[in-house]
């Protein structure tokens, strides 16, 4: 029976991908063991040698060079998602950190608003005209008005 691992969430990505790539080494397997028994025929049988071994060899010098040129796609593969992966994390990054500039200035402008609100409600037109700025009552104090009444 096969043991299964458990896929580790920082690693799974690799873990899935040697998974994907066991069948590279279960045909490579294969291919030994009909390589073996094929020799082990021709051992017991020579009249078998001689007719099998002409149409054999280059079958298995075919299948394992289709195997490696398989194993080393398998590692391309595997080498650009990683380097996607990184590159696409490094933009990612990046535009987290203009996010949070962005959000800073936003916040800024609030503040900034937020003064000007504070400054345009101490300065108040009065009734006749004339500006004036007017100071919030301050215990007991009396409103101190700047500019000219008519």
């Amino acid at each position: 029976m096969r043991r299964r691992t458990p896929i580790d969430p920082a690693d799974g990505t690799e873990e899935q991908l040697n998974r994907k790539g066991d069948w590279i080494a279960w045909t490579a397997v294969a291919i030994t063991v009909w390589l073996v028994m094929s020799i082990l025929v021709s051992l017991a049988n020579p009249v078998v040698a001689r007719s099998i071994w002409p149409a054999l060899l280059p079958v298995f010098i075919l299948a394992y060079g289709y195997l490696t040129v398989c194993y080393f796609v398998n590692r391309v593969k595997r080498w650009s998602e990683k380097y996607l992966d990184t590159l696409l994390g490094q933009q990612t990054h990046g535009k987290e950190e203009e996010a949070q500039k962005i959000q800073a200035m936003v916040e800024h402008v609030e503040e900034m608003e937020k003064k000007v609100n504070r400054i345009e409600a101490m300065l108040v037109t009065d009734g006749s005209g004339g500006s004036g700025i007017e100071t919030p009552p301050a215990s007991g104090r009396r409103v101190a008005r700047l500019g000219t009444d008519r």
